[in-house]
Formats: C-alpha cells, sequence, structure tokens
C-alpha cells in the first residue's frame, strides 16, 4: 500500500503467517471458512475452495494459468482486488482471458467517482449511482477486454493519458464469465480506509457471493459493523 512512483518491490510481507480459520459462528456468515494462502493457493486450498480471492500483484505463470483455468471450468469463483488486477510484468492476453482484464497502463491517486453502469445487476442493486472515494485507479484495461460474458458494473472518469484534461469512463469493478466460472475484479482498494466504506463492503460481500453462486446479499448484514458512516468514526 505504498505510494510515489513505484511500488513495493522487495518481495511479501507476511506479518500474521498462512493459518487456516475456523469456520465462521456469526449468524451472518453461516457455513463459511476462510483459508489464507501466501503468494499462491496449495493444491488442497484449491480443491477446497469455492472462491478465490486474491488481493496483491499475482506472480502468473503457465501452470498457475492453467490451475485456475481448471478451478474456473469447476463451476467455481474468483474475486480479484486492486494489485491483483495489475499483471506484471506487463499486461496480458492470456490473464484477461480468465480474469476479464489483462492488465493497466496507467495510475493515479486522488478523488474517485463511481459510476454504477448496472444498477439492476444483482451485485449494485439499491446502491447510490454515484459513490466518492479516495483511492487509487488503474486504467485502461489493457488488452480490451474479450472474456465471456464481461460486463462493466462500475466506472470511473479517467484522463486519456496521465495529466491530459479530457476524460473517458474507465472500468474500476466488472464480472465476467469465463469458462463455467464466475469472476469479479475491482479496481480500488490501495489505501486501507477504502474497505472501510460500506457501500465498498457491499460490492465486494456481494461479488464475492455472486462469484461463489449465491445469493448476491448474502453477506450484506457483515457490511456495517465497523464500517466508517461519517468523518471521525
Amino acid at each position: 500500500m505504498l505510494g510515489g512512483s513505484a511500488a513495493w518491490g522487495k518481495g511479501p510481507v507476511n506479518l500474521f503467517g498462512e493459518t487456516a480459520l475456523p469456520p465462521a459462528e456469526t449468524p451472518e456468515a453461516p457455513g463459511v471458512r476462510v483459508l489464507k494462502a501466501q503468494a499462491w493457493p496449495r493444491p488442497e486450498q484449491f480443491a477446497a475452495a469455492d472462491v478465490l480471492v486474491a488481493y496483491c500483484y499475482l506472480d502468473w505463470d503457465a501452470p498457475r494459468l492453467q490451475q485456475v483455468r481448471r478451478h474456473l471450468a469447476r463451476g467455481k469463483g474468483l474475486v480479484v482486488i486492486h494489485s491483483a488486477t495489475w499483471t506484471k510484468p506487463r499486461p496480458s492476453a492470456e490473464v484477461g482471458a480468465l480474469t476479464g482484464i489483462g492488465g493497466f497502463e496507467f495510475y493515479r491517486h486522488g478523488p474517485v467517482r463511481l459510476r454504477l453502469k448496472q444498477p439492476g445487476h444483482p451485485i449494485c442493486r439499491g446502491l447510490p449511482r454515484q459513490i466518492e472515494l479516495a483511492d487509487e485507479t488503474y486504467w485502461p484495461a489493457t488488452p480490451p477486454p474479450s472474456a465471456p460474458a464481461y460486463t462493466v458494473l462500475a466506472s470511473s472518469a479517467e484522463p486519456v493519458k496521465p495529466g491530459a484534461e479530457v476524460t473517458q469512463p474507465q472500468v474500476m469493478f466488472w464480472t465476467c464469465e469465463p469458462g463455467n466460472g464466475r469472476v469479479f475484479g475491482c479496481v480500488p482498494g490501495h489505501f486501507t480506509w477504502t474497505f472501510d466504506d460500506p457501500y465498498v463492503r457491499l460490492l465486494l460481500l456481494r461479488g464475492i457471493a455472486w462469484a461463489g453462486r449465491s445469493d448476491p446479499n448474502r453477506f450484506d448484514a457483515l457490511a456495517l459493523p465497523g464500517a466508517r458512516l461519517r468523518e471521525g468514526d
């Protein structure tokens, strides 16, 4: 979560270790079990997962692409958040065929005005048409998205190139359905305060549920506990 002209380049930092958490006991998330993976899931974690959730750069290679391809072919889900949507060292059409977006060219930090493009989608239903954040954006989706059932859920007006005054809508949240699987993508998430926003929480929680072919509103009750509803919370 570093600002400036370059990201952290010395490898992942894990402050808590890789642990398997027990099944959730809260009534808001019955039957949920979370397995934590450092850098990449183990084979047994792939086998057990209904939805894979990635947050941080993914070190893609041919075997890992095939693992995710098999996971999605089984009708399972994938969620990519913030830097997991930015492919290193450059955008990849192969990654885009699986995740919906193969990478980006530019980034910036500052105000973000999200505009819902699919207010009737189960993930977006009932949310305000405009959501304002202070975060980091990536754009444009590169190469142009071509994954099956690719759908832009929310966009942000971004400069056609850094420093330009002319802007164009750029994807910030999306879904796609490669093979038999479901993928949900989220560009924002550079700053931890973004995850305190109840609207962002709803988008993420619903995206995870949707990717797992569950009721998209299954986790809505988890969006408010601890959320920042006003300045100073």
